[in-house]
């Protein structure tokens, strides 16, 4: 049993209407417990978060999208619920992303005076993506502001959430912190306990995370793992992933994909090469993972580019 911090206690009842009533689609029935989805139905998925065209997305021949929640080509400058519903009618499953290890400075949440005057939690910015900074993700405030954006998320009817920068704890385990790994375990089962009390069939996604599923209680917790540059891009677009980072990070893989009655697996390489491309779809195929190639920004939709190299093509699943 995991024990319950008060920083977790605090997150889980922090103030939100969203969890004083629970979806109707999510009722017991019949006194039983309600199951969660079964997600291994998807064989196709795209994921974009910047320049996002509405009406390519409904167009798009995928089961999966995983899609920033505040694209910035909408007006209002959040996805709505009816658009939500409308990608939803078209036989695809919507997760939202949700960076937890990293404050972005274009969220809801931000305040502009923590530039000149930051709260302790914030970090500095990161020079690889401006208007980001690493955070003390276990600090109670850090909590409370992600926990709301996940309250959002659910009652806007998203299929799930994809966590970024779970890898996060990585950082200040390398500066000697030996709670990091567990900080962010506990970080993650609360954010997905959260979730599902409102909506109990809701998917919990996590990108980077292999390492944190040798705990038995965060594999349990998540419907799948995200894997970035497991084939190319891992060191760089259009390189090569060592073979060596390969090989550990497939067998990581794989033994998650084995947990249970089997787990989601969606890689995404950073590639433009065309027999790179070819290549890692065939070998994502061959371990039964899902594969997308996109270019490191996540700006363009490329669901036409896997289905061009994917051989034999992969029939969309007739649920979605």
């Amino acid at each position: 049993m995991v024990k319950t911090s008060l920083t977790t206690l605090a997150l889980l009842l922090s103030g939100s209407l969203l969890f004083n009533c629970v979806n109707k689609n999510s009722q017991k029935d019949g006194g039983s417990a309600p199951q969660r989805t079964d997600w291994r139905e998807v064989r196709s998925w795209a994921y974009q978060l910047q320049s996002v065209n509405f009406q390519q997305l409904e167009a798009g021949e995928v089961d999966l999208l995983v899609l920033d929640p505040n694209p910035e080509a909408e007006a209002d400058g959040r996805m709505t619920p009816s658009q939500i519903q409308r990608l939803q009618r078209t036989g695809k499953r919507v997760v939202a992303y949700l960076s937890v290890g990293e404050a972005e400075s274009y969220r809801p949440y931000w305040d502009k005076s923590w530039k000149q005057h930051p709260p302790t939690w914030l970090g500095k910015e990161n020079p690889k993506w401006p208007e980001n900074y690493p955070v003390h993700y276990w600090d109670p405030e850090w909590q409370i502001l992600v926990s709301r954006e996940l309250d959002a998320i659910v009652s806007e009817g998203y299929d799930g959430v994809y966590f970024d920068i779970v890898d996060g704890y990585e950082a200040f385990e390398g500066q000697g912190d030996t709670k990091a790994r567990q900080r962010m375990v506990d970080f993650v089962l609360a954010l997905a306990a959260r979730a599902r009390t409102a909506n109990p069939k809701f998917g919990v996604f996590a990108q980077n995370a292999e390492a944190l599923t040798q705990n038995t209680n965060f594999s349990n917790a998540l419907d799948g793992l995200g894997r970035e540059g497991l084939f190319y891009g891992y060191g760089g677009d259009n390189q090569p992933t060592p073979p060596e980072v390969t090989k550990e990070l497939a067998e990581q893989l794989s033994r998650f994909a084995q947990t249970g009655d089997g787990k989601l697996v969606l890689l995404i390489d950073y590639t433009n090469r065309e027999p790179q491309i070819a290549d890692c779809i065939r070998r994502s195929r061959d371990l039964g993972f899902v594969p997308y190639v996109a270019p490191r920004g996540l700006e363009k939709l490329q669901d036409d580019v896997v289905r061009r190299f994917d051989t034999p093509p992969q029939v969309r699943s007739p649920k979605g």
